[in-house]
């Protein structure tokens, strides 16, 4: 997705979980105009600790013998 069409003054884009920076729309620009952005998709590192816990949880459901749907 171009979120250049949509923002002519440039963007700032963070992580819906965690608000850390992920990138903007032109790094070398001042960024004192630039819309800021809350993506609904998280940052790789929010991701990757998402899916450690669902794992975590899958292999704590296996020992208590839950079958999963």
């Amino acid at each position: 997705m171009s979120w250049d069409s949509f923002y002519k003054n440039g963007w700032i884009r963070y992580c819906p979980d965690c608000r850390e920076y992920m990138d903007q729309s032109d790094p070398q620009n001042f960024s004192g105009r630039k819309q800021v952005i809350i993506d609904d998709l998280p940052c790789e590192k929010c991701t990757k600790q998402r899916e450690e816990e669902v794992l975590e949880a899958q292999q704590v459901m296996g020992r208590l013998g839950i079958i999963k749907d």
